[in-house]
């Protein structure tokens, strides 16, 4: 059987690795280009390959190299309530992938929106806990919501209201915090980011441990790495293109 996978630009490598964990010797390489891998393979039933988190649509392919057959890999079941520029849920997993996160880890979201990312770090990764909060208190009951769809135990979670300004968690309690960050472009204004990516660095410095590590989506890439001087190094930066826009998820290490 022939089939192509769809994917956002920038994160292939992930998409590969995504392939080759849950298809290990099961298909063959045919060809790739920035956004898409066809591949063969003798998986009859294409919803075998739901389980890829990374890719956005799975095609069979007919010998002519029409479509027989399509599957949106991307929509997740719990994710029932949206907010405006919420960030694709196979972005959410290669941040958190990203992130290496593991059973140990004690993550925040201080930008949460509907969840997506915090959900994602509790459903496929299995972390110890996570905290979300966002200024929006629409946005804090969407992920609420969210939550209670992805039937998670009410025990490995926090969601509450807050402005990244006054936001105080216990020093040194965070492992990692990951977020998509407001942007200039689509929300807010350069300006007012000003402020509130300086805030966030510093509320990141202070809450993460000693090892701590942020996984930050954006598009206001000079205004992020102006403030983490002398508290955050630059571990790894991926370049993405989305719909019209070149954002980085920035892996960033505290000093």
């Amino acid at each position: 059987m022939k089939y192509r996978l769809k994917f956002i630009k920038g994160i292939k490598d992930f998409v590969l690795e995504d392939l080759q964990t849950n298809f290990t010797d099961k298909y063959t390489i045919t060809s790739q280009t920035e956004t898409t891998i066809s591949f063969e393979s003798d998986i009859l039933d294409i919803d075998e390959f739901r389980t890829l988190k990374t890719v956005l649509h799975i095609a069979l392919i007919n010998d002519d190299g029409s479509i027989s057959v399509e599957r949106n890999l991307f929509k997740r079941e719990w994710r029932k309530h949206l907010v405006p520029a919420g960030i694709n849920p196979t972005l959410a997993y290669v941040m958190c992938k990203a992130g290496e996160l593991s059973n140990e880890d004690i993550v925040m979201d201080p930008f949460c929106g509907g969840g997506t990312i915090p959900v994602t770090a509790l459903l496929d990764f299995d972390v110890q806990k996570v905290l979300a909060s966002d200024i929006s208190s629409k946005a804090v009951s969407f992920t609420k919501q969210n939550f209670i769809e992805a039937k998670i135990n009410k025990n490995k979670y926090s969601i509450f209201i807050s402005d990244i300004k006054r936001l105080r968690i216990q020093k040194g309690y965070l492992t990692k915090v990951i977020t998509n960050m407001p942007f200039g472009i689509r929300a807010g204004k350069h300006n007012k980011n000003m402020e509130l990516y300086k805030a966030f660095i510093n509320f990141s410095y202070s809450a993460l441990t000693a090892n701590g590590k942020v996984v930050a989506f954006t598009t206001e890439k000079i205004l992020l790495l102006e403030n983490i001087k002398d508290k955050f190094s630059i571990e790894k930066e991926i370049k993405i293109a989305q719909g019209g826009l070149y954002p980085s998820i920035f892996i960033l290490k505290k000093i």
